[in-house]
């Protein structure tokens, strides 16, 4: 039996990332710069920058559709942008809610309503899949909290994660090329003597981008980039030509 036409080399093919980071450090301004953007805007938080957007998203079914408008209109956008994902979450939770008549998500059963989350989460991604084989990059913007990670091995203690349901942000960690962590640079000096020292964080403003897993906050990439970067849209992408 002969073997079918084999691909030899390095693809070039369009981006998945997942951008998530402290507040004010300009996720959205990062996504802004990307290749001709569209975004889909869950919250008010991109009315300074000059960019071309759906109107405002107010319901889970808003973000869909503007998915699969892209993908049956001709356009000549090549990034769509979702800021932010969290707040996509809580229009899914509402929508799930008026349609069950409940409350709150928690009122449904052995956690189902989690598991009904994720199923319109998985919708999502089907219609980010379709936009990717289409050729568009996907940034997809979310905030970041703290949690205390439960160490098996040694003591616990905190972190950076998504700020999102763990089982939809295990889809996204699964589903994207690039997850990355944006923050202020931050040194640790030590002052005092003795007894008395301690340790001092100062940030001098600088942004950066991290892009590999850390006990200290989730990331990752699949493109060999360094461990951390300055944050700038176009050095981003073209590390990952």
């Amino acid at each position: 039996m002969a073997l079918p036409d084999l691909v030899v080399g390095k693809q070039q093919r369009p981006i998945r990332v997942v951008l998530y980071g402290v507040e004010g450090i300009g996720k959205s301004a990062f996504a802004s710069k990307a290749p001709d953007p569209i975004f889909i805007a869950t919250e008010d938080g991109t009315s300074q920058l000059d960019i071309t957007r759906f109107p405002m998203a107010n319901d889970w079914e808003s973000v869909l559709k503007f998915v699969t408008l892209l993908l049956k209109e001709e356009h000549a956008y090549k990034t769509l942008v979702l800021d932010s994902l969290d707040w996509a979450e809580r229009l899914c939770i509402d929508g799930i809610c008026q349609q069950k008549k409940i409350n709150s998500i928690v009122d449904l059963p052995y956690g189902n309503g989690y598991v009904e989350v994720a199923k319109q989460f998985e919708r999502l991604v089907r219609g980010l899949d379709l936009l990717y084989k289409k050729g568009m990059h996907v940034i997809l913007i979310a905030h970041a909290q703290i949690k205390t990670f439960n160490n098996p091995e040694f003591e616990n203690y905190d972190r950076y994660q998504l700020k999102l349901y763990e089982k939809v942000a295990s889809i996204f960690k699964q589903w994207c090329d690039c997850l990355l962590f944006a923050n202020f640079e931050t040194f640790v000096s030590e002052a005092g003597d003795g007894f008395h020292k301690r340790h001092i964080a100062q940030s001098y403003g600088t942004r950066v981008l991290y892009t590999e897993h850390r006990a200290a906050f989730d990331a990752k990439n699949r493109y060999q980039l360094p461990f951390k970067m300055e944050l700038d849209t176009k050095k981003f992408f073209h590390a990952c030509q």
